[in-house]
């Protein structure tokens, strides 16, 4: 598709909303009016991430002509992004497969296979190593397991009438999906810190 019929959408680091979508000429009078800057993010479909438009030939094109390339560039997001997430997932997967060995009887293999969270926690474990091999491209996958999981722990839960599962579950959830859509370094942080919490709550809860 020509660059001129392309559908583009905008954002800033610290917006959680994406504008658009915009036709490039729609793009160069925004950037007239000042609605460009070297912070601005572009959604580039391929990668399924946010990046700056710097990488985009036709958008850099766009910006100011004083505006340098090595000035006030926006943090890569997308690697730091990846990781965090990594450690959300391997944080799950040992919140799920840890209370499997509080006894003796767990460690055998037919009683592994029987614990309603052994094939999630095997699932997370697996999606970290895929994360951390394939990154930011890998980020739909892991939507897509948030949603699933959150389904299947909700109702594991709610069945078993254990509160405090429930709600650390659904915290540790929505913090796995931020940290596949969030693009601020300090935001990313912050929730990881907080789905880290959520999955020790949740640990705390199936130990007891």
């Amino acid at each position: 598709m020509p660059p001129s019929q392309h559908e583009y959408y905008i954002r800033q680091p610290s917006d959680t909303d994406a504008r658009g979508p915009f036709t490039i000429e729609q793009l160069s009078r925004l950037a007239e009016s000042g609605g460009l800057n070297s912070s601005t993010l572009h959604f580039d479909a391929n990668t399924d991430q946010w990046i700056s438009l710097f990488e985009v030939p036709e958008l850099a094109a766009l910006l100011p002509k004083n505006t340098a390339k090595n000035s006030a560039l926006p943090a890569a997001s997308s690697p730091l992004a990846a990781k965090l997430t990594v450690v959300l997932l391997a944080g799950s997967a040992l919140a799920l497969l840890l209370p499997m060995f509080k006894s003796v009887d767990a460690l055998n293999a037919n009683a592994l296979l029987q614990y309603p969270c052994f094939w999630l926690g095997a699932l997370d474990l697996l999606m970290a190593l895929c994360c951390g091999v394939f990154g930011a491209r890998f980020f739909r996958f892991v939507r897509v397991r948030t949603g699933l999981g959150l389904g299947f722990l909700g109702a594991l839960f709610w069945l078993q009438a254990n509160t405090g599962a429930l709600v650390a579950a659904l915290i540790a959830s929505v913090c796995l999906w931020l940290a596949t859509t969030c693009a601020a370094p300090r935001a990313l942080i912050a929730n990881t810190i907080a789905g880290l919490a959520a999955l020790a709550a949740l640990a705390y809860c199936l130990l007891t």
